[in-house]
């Protein structure tokens, strides 16, 4: 029980930065900014 909800925050926090970053890409997009179109995420893959 333990383990899955620390396997559960991690997901809920990779997803919340991911959308986040998601959001100011296309802010950055509508703005005119240019970007280098690589993935910063650094959100870690299990």
């Amino acid at each position: 029980m333990l383990f899955s909800s620390c396997n559960t925050m991690i997901g809920l926090g990779r997803d919340m930065r991911m959308g986040g970053e998601s959001l100011e890409k296309t802010s950055t997009k509508v703005n005119g900014g240019s970007s280098a179109g690589e993935d910063t995420s650094g959100a870690p893959v299990y």
